[in-house]
């Protein structure tokens, strides 16, 4: 599956105006009701705003993935015990914009270096992509 969100549910969901103009100038050929796939907005901005969007996507098993990367980060990053709970939140949640967030918090705190930020663009771009099991 390929997660998607246009730029039309995005305002609705009130994305940050300053990324919004980011991405708009960045892929002029999608219009406003355009599915811009969330692997374009993670090649474009930061993680977080491709971690919203899949949070705002409303499509199923978005919630998914955002868990596994939740997981996926806290268990790779240096171990630190803000990232856990917010991994075990982003687990317990059963709304994906809360498991969004959740997930954003965890990628902050386990990422203390560049190096881990590269490795959960990369993971999150695998778990986008379906190369490999979204299932918890």
């Amino acid at each position: 599956m390929t997660y998607t969100i246009s730029f039309k549910q995005a305002r609705e969901h009130n994305a940050c105006p300053n990324k919004y103009a980011i991405l708009r100038q960045a892929l002029p050929e999608y219009g406003d009701d355009d599915p811009i796939p969330i692997t374009e907005i993670l090649r474009i901005t930061e993680i977080g705003e491709a971690l919203w969007s899949l949070g705002y996507c409303g499509q199923e098993g978005a919630i998914d993935v955002l868990r596994r990367f939740a997981l996926a980060c806290a268990r790779h990053g240096e171990h630190n015990a803000d990232a856990d709970n917010y991994a075990a939140y982003a687990c317990s949640t059963t709304s994906a914009s809360a498991a969004a967030n959740a997930a954003t918090y965890v990628a902050t705190y386990a990422a203390t270096y560049a190096f881990e930020r590269q490795w959960q663009k990369e993971k999150l771009k695998e778990m986008l992509e379906e190369k490999i099991d979204n299932t918890l």
